[in-house]
């Protein structure tokens, strides 16, 4: 396995990029539909996951790396209690936090069930996989 600066920084920073971008619209557009009162709005902001899940995957082939995606994503629900004064662990901060994680765990396993496999460039790695 390649542990090389270079390689971890190809692997973290979409991870870092795709998992923000995911919280940020989380954090924004999940409470202006809040406010306004919006009654699908797990439907939109799932949506939204969705594509972004399915754009780091076409763009990393690695679907096993969605669910930190996930985490990352979740993790700017927590900031909700601050305004909300609630509890971190309340219902308002914990539930959309969770839907977040479970959505990338199954996004996750659908896509490595129906992604082909990814062919390894070693030598040994072309002859166990050719046809």
């Amino acid at each position: 396995m390649d542990t090389s600066p270079r390689r971890r920084t190809t692997v973290v920073l979409p991870i870092l990029a795709f998992g923000s971008m995911w919280g940020l619209i989380e954090l924004s557009l999940g409470g202006y539909l809040h406010l306004v009162h919006f009654p699908d709005k797990g439907a939109v902001l799932g949506g939204i996951g969705f594509a972004l899940m399915a754009w780091f995957t076409a763009v990393t082939r690695r679907p096993r790396l969605v669910p930190w995606l996930g985490l990352i994503a979740a993790s700017y629900k927590l900031p909700d209690a601050v305004p909300l004064h609630v509890s971190f662990t309340s219902a308002p901060v914990m539930n959309p936090a969770m839907a977040i994680i479970v959505e990338a765990l199954v996004f996750s396993l659908v896509a490595a069930v129906f992604l082909p496999p990814e062919r390894s460039k070693s030598p040994e790695g072309m002859i166990r996989q050719s046809p």
